[in-house]
């Protein structure tokens, strides 16, 4: 919980930040969430709750319909965190429907770490993507600009942290996708 804080003291703008706050207790998971908003962090990035692996729709829905109720707060934005291969718990585009059909735009979009760009591709055609105000990222630089020209907001990828300036370069290239610098 000290993270939002931190942020907040070196003046990190929080349109800028999307803060991860799943966990797989659900009281704790809506208490890391409250402490980002406290400091101004809207967007989060939430894992479903992962201890147990069989959790079905319902359940994701009662886990994340908690968090949201908890909360109570208007500002708050929810990116889902689709990671399946690691949590064990996929996100179904009817859960993100389903969701996105209560609680409108706290639902913000989804971080798709499938890894299988069909999947990005599933949630930004049910959704409408970045038409329709649900963002999409897949996880990977080889999704960008496939992505982009399929409606998902960008990428979140944690090697853009280590080659941001490499893959900015290939993102404004002329040639896009084509480019030497996307090929490095």
């Amino acid at each position: 919980m000290k993270l939002p804080k931190l942020f907040f003291k070196a003046n990190i703008p929080a349109d800028r930040v999307i803060i991860g706050t799943g966990n797989p207790s659900t009281p704790d998971a809506a208490r890391l969430s409250k402490a980002a908003l406290e400091y101004g962090y809207v967007n989060q990035l939430v894992l479903p709750p992962f201890y147990y692996k069989s959790v079905g729709d319902d359940g994701l829905y009662d886990y994340f319909s908690y968090m949201i109720k908890t909360i109570n707060s208007e500002n708050l934005r929810i990116y889902l965190y689709h990671f399946p291969q690691v949590s064990m718990v996929p996100i179904s585009v009817n859960l993100v429907l389903r969701l996105k059909n209560e609680f409108g735009p706290i639902i913000a979009g989804l971080k798709d770490s499938s890894g299988d760009f069909s999947q990005s591709l599933a949630f930004t055609t049910a959704t409408g993507g970045i038409n329709q105000d649900f963002d999409v990222y897949p996880s990977s630089e080889a999704f960008y600009f496939k992505g982009i020209q399929a409606g998902c907001a960008g990428i979140i990828s944690g090697s853009t942290n280590v080659f941001a300036t490499l893959v900015q370069a290939a993102i404004n290239s002329p040639e896009g996708p084509e480019s030497n610098e996307f090929k490095k």
